[in-house]
């Protein structure tokens, strides 16, 4: 796919929705006091998440063939699919501990009122992936319907950054040991298969790898597990 198109550092991934800057750059947050060492994870997840998006936005008008438009819709069913389970986990888990940990009861309901402002723009999302055929695929519909919502949720995933860095007067150790601990449930638990597809895009942005090894990993991926 896309065989002759020159590959570009960043074309595909960085933007249009722009990254995070981790609060530690390149460097591990290892060592930091306990609010810099999670906004710097969670950072990185959020990233994946953009990355991921961005991909999926800019290629959208690129895939051509039947099974490159199966493949884009099957990597956004992941990515939708991811991001419901990412704020899931945050809202179920994570700020719940959070706010025990700081005795503050609706500390984080903010950012749980970020999460409510996008969800329609999701459901259409997921709506276009699953009902979608490479028939009656659209590359304009797909970035509208992504455009509906993006500006929000990179204003959401940028601002949570700096939820997270307020907790600077909070015990370290605890807010560590806390991360930790959700970050276990969601390896012990996440949907592997989605969660593979979103970390390939992240770790790796040439475009002919986007598509075509992210689905060839998943579906050999998915195999193994039947």
């Amino acid at each position: 796919m896309m065989s002759n198109t020159k590959y570009t550092p960043g074309r595909w991934a960085h933007s249009p929705f722009p990254l995070i800057e981790t609060p530690c750059g390149a460097k591990s947050a290892a060592g930091q006091h306990g609010s810099i060492y999670m906004a710097h994870e969670m950072a990185h997840i959020h990233n994946a998440l953009l990355r991921s998006l961005n991909a999926i936005y800019n290629q959208a008008s690129e895939v051509k063939t039947p099974k490159d438009i199966t493949d884009l819709l099957l990597l956004t069913k992941f990515w939708h699919f991811e991001m419901e389970d990412h704020h899931s986990v945050e809202e179920k888990i994570l700020f719940p501990q959070l706010e025990e940990l700081t005795g503050q009861k609706g500390i984080m309901d903010g950012n749980i009122k970020e999460h409510h402002a996008f969800i329609p723009g999701l459901e259409a999302l997921e709506k276009y992936a699953n009902e979608t055929t490479p028939e009656t695929y659209n590359a304009e519909k797909l970035r509208s319907i992504i455009s509906s919502f993006a500006m929000i949720l990179q204003q959401h995933l940028h601002a949570e950054i700096e939820t997270l860095l307020s907790l600077k007067n909070y015990d370290s150790d605890r807010l560590i040991s806390c991360w930790h601990a959700v970050h276990e449930h969601v390896l012990k638990n996440c949907d592997k298969v989605s969660f593979s597809a979103i970390q390939i895009v992240h770790l790796n942005t040439q475009p002919n790898f986007l598509i075509e090894h992210t689905t060839t990993t998943v579906h050999a991926f998915h195999r193994s597990q039947l």
